[in-house]
């Protein structure tokens, strides 16, 4: 939090006239933020760029495709995809089409004083996206659904440090309430743009899939 704070002082210091924050689809939600730091964090930081008096936009994504090569090294282990998360539903969205917003958001004028919130075109439990890596890469990858507690328990038996143990538990725990399940596509079709879906994205990264679980 510091370091975007500072980030924007220096920017003001130095002429810039417009910022785009970078945050989260919770962001704004006070019933996440009681419970999740990572939040918090993020509403103070928007609440600063707001009083800065620079022009601002704040780009609000949910969960990211791309965390779930983040599992590789898991599934590679455990032949299975691992996440504390029960039949609650997510609508990931690959990061590239947020780069692609916020490009448009710094090169265009209008989007000033905006809220852009940005989700993939569907909403996926943890099964079905299991499912879907399973087709792309044609390999049966079930999900295991564990409690919080086991999950924070491998995790740091995967060497993750403790205050990221902590972080995600407090997501995750936010994300099984099944509250962020809606898609939000109207940015896109303010810009033009067609985001990719989750099974776009896992059979363009198949083989990366593949290559990983057979070493």
């Amino acid at each position: 939090m510091r370091d975007q704070c500072s980030f924007i002082d220096t920017a003001k210091a130095t002429g810039i006239r417009r910022i785009v924050k970078f945050s989260g689809r919770e962001t704004g939600l006070h019933f996440v933020s009681e419970n999740f730091s990572g939040t918090r964090d993020h509403e103070r930081i928007e609440h600063y760029l707001e009083e800065s008096g620079l022009a601002w936009t704040h780009l609000r994504p949910s969960q990211f495709m791309q965390t779930y090569l983040d599992e590789l090294p898991s599934i590679k282990t455990n032949q299975k995809l691992i996440r504390p998360m029960g039949d609650a539903r997510v609508s990931p969205v690959d990061i590239r089409d947020v780069a692609k917003v916020a490009y448009r958001v710094l090169t265009e004028n209008g989007h000033e004083g905006i809220r852009y919130e940005l989700t993939g075109p569907e909403a996926l439990t943890m099964a079905e996206a299991a499912e879907v890596i399973s087709k792309a890469t044609s390999q049966h990858i079930p999900y295991w659904d564990v409690s919080p507690t086991e999950h924070s328990r491998f995790m740091r038996e995967e060497g993750a440090p403790p205050p990221v143990v902590e972080l995600l538990a407090q997501l995750y725990a936010e994300r099984r309430k099944s509250r962020f399940s809606s898609v939000s596509l109207e940015p896109y079709k303010k810009f033009g743009l067609v985001p990719a879906s989750f099974d776009e994205f896992a059979r363009e990264h198949a083989d990366q899939w593949r290559s990983e679980m057979r070493r």
